[in-house]
């Protein structure tokens, strides 16, 4: 069976209590084949045959999350990827079965990279944030509760090269989400959906942990150009 996997998570789709297998792949030798396919997980580590979903991408998924996107209770699947790097929602109608997708950025002329699904302006209604891999703008689409979104915003300008996910936490513990970037430079919001930059600090694969016991986000970054990590302890706020 032709099936090169695009992107693969686990999240509970049907609300039973176990995690499912929720993949992009093809189906046939043909990309414009793509679809998500939903394995059922019974709990004891097996899985039902796929529950299918066309998608009709010519190029794999580059992220996918299970999330409440609607604020009703049960997982919706989130996708961002193929040749032109559209969102996909896939809404959960309430059984475990997931509705035809809305698509959003088909036409936003920045090829998109990197997904966070949260509420970025703090309005109650999740959000998706992603950038552009070619050095344009950081991409906000706002949520209006009901898991629709609205028209594309441009951000602050994202960094040029190697695109990551889009990585969020409150480092100058304001209340208010900020962003770190591949620069690695961080952005800190002020709960408007804005993220003016703050600072720079070393350009490479940025990770978010607690690492000396103050509860507060440090950062590990993995060098692009040497083998070197870095360890940024918070001194933020």
């Amino acid at each position: 069976m032709y099936n090169p996997v695009g992107h693969q998570v686990l999240a509970d789709v049907n609300g039973d209590g176990n995690r499912d297998i929720l993949e992009v792949s093809a189906d046939g030798p043909s990309d414009l084949n793509t679809s998500l396919a939903v394995h059922h997980g019974d709990g004891t580590g097996r899985f039902a045959a796929p529950r299918r979903h066309p998608i009709g991408w010519a190029a794999p998924a580059s992220e996918t999350v299970g999330t409440d996107v609607d604020a009703d209770g049960d997982t919706d699947v989130v996708i961002l990827g193929g040749r032109d790097e559209q969102v996909l929602v896939f809404l959960n109608d309430g059984s475990g079965d997931l509705r035809p997708p809305g698509r959003y950025l088909p036409r936003s002329g920045y090829p998109a990279c990197g997904l966070a699904v949260t509420d970025v302006d703090e309005d109650g209604s999740v959000d998706l944030l992603t950038r552009s891999r070619d050095s344009g703008p950081l991409l906000l689409l706002r949520g209006d509760g009901t898991g629709a979104f609205m028209p594309l915003v441009e951000m602050a300008t994202a960094d040029p090269g190697w695109c990551p996910g889009q990585l969020l936490a409150d480092f100058d513990g304001d209340g208010h989400l900020d962003q770190v970037t591949s620069g690695v430079k961080v952005r800190t919001g002020d709960g408007s959906g804005q993220l003016p930059e703050l600072r720079g600090l070393h350009r490479g694969w940025p990770m978010i942990a607690e690492l000396d016991g103050d509860a507060r986000p440090d950062l590990v970054v993995v060098d692009f150009d040497e083998p070197a990590t870095y360890v940024y302890l918070n001194r933020l706020s």
